[in-house]
């Protein structure tokens, strides 16, 4: 019996735990769960984790403090841990506690894309693909072996949010393929990392939406479609004291939700 404590939030971790409280039984049996409280305050505006854990030991995500999850998993014998999308590193006592049994849906390729802000980076580095994961964690972060991925095309138009969503459907077939394993009992694979890749912190894209040189038609295309990603800022070009705002062709009409 896979007991598993679960944490997550964003919209990857709302599906993710749909599908784990559905995939309860003989095999698989969800004994607590951390997440945001509220939909207030969270750039996602939903708290659905929250709700649907109705019968399930809940858990706040606003605090970084493990004592109580610690206290949870003992108290309830877990012995798995899921995390998607958890706005706090573990520590290695967390990890200990179920034997690092742990896994991550991380939304990007590892090693290359470590971290935060994938998509933003994928974009403007011109990838052609983009890959989701799900890996086994360790105590350093994003470096665990890899258990299931799967890979998408990047398409010409693709925006940050569209490659999100996209991304996130991609993530969630990963997901899944670790559940039939817990139902199923099949061993999870684990494929070794290759290399350190590299890290990008939650401020990596800070200083990068301006556009230096708007008769680049690669940098305007670049970062109008890296930094589409409401409600966050998006991409723009400095005129005087003025900023102006730069669209993907046809978002003209989205400018305010855009800049929210």
């Amino acid at each position: 019996m896979n007991r598993v404590v679960f944490l997550g939030q964003k919209r990857a971790g709302e599906l993710a735990f749909s599908r784990l409280v559905e995939a309860q039984g003989e095999a698989i049996q969800v004994v607590a769960v951390c997440s945001n409280p509220s939909a207030d305050n969270v750039w996602w505006g939903t708290n659905q984790i929250a709700k649907l854990a109705t019968s399930i030991p809940f858990l706040s995500n606003e605090s970084e403090d493990e004592d109580q999850l610690l206290e949870a998993m003992a108290e309830r014998n877990a012995n798995t841990l899921i995390s998607v999308q958890h706005p706090h590193i573990l520590s290695e006592a967390v990890l200990e506690a179920v034997g690092y049994r742990a896994f991550n849906l991380h939304n990007a390729k590892l090693p290359d894309y470590r971290g935060s802000n994938a998509v933003n980076h994928a974009i403007l580095n011109g990838d052609a693909t983009y890959t989701s994961t799900v890996h086994w964690m360790v105590r350093k972060v994003d470096m665990g072996s890899i258990a299931y991925e799967e890979t998408i095309p990047i398409r010409e138009d693709e925006t940050a949010e569209s490659l999100y969503r996209r991304s996130t459907e991609a993530g969630l077939r990963c997901f899944e393929a670790l559940l039939e394993a817990f139902q199923q009992a099949i061993e999870i694979p684990k494929d070794p990392l290759r290399g350190e890749g590299r890290f990008n912190s939650r401020t990596s894209i800070d200083g990068l939406r301006e556009i230096h040189d708007a008769d680049d038609p690669v940098e305007v295309d670049r970062k109008s479609r890296a930094f589409f990603f409401p409600p966050f800022e998006p991409a723009f070009v400095v005129r005087g004291s003025k900023k102006y705002y730069v669209l993907p062709p046809g978002y003209a009409g989205t400018i305010e939700r855009a800049k929210a």
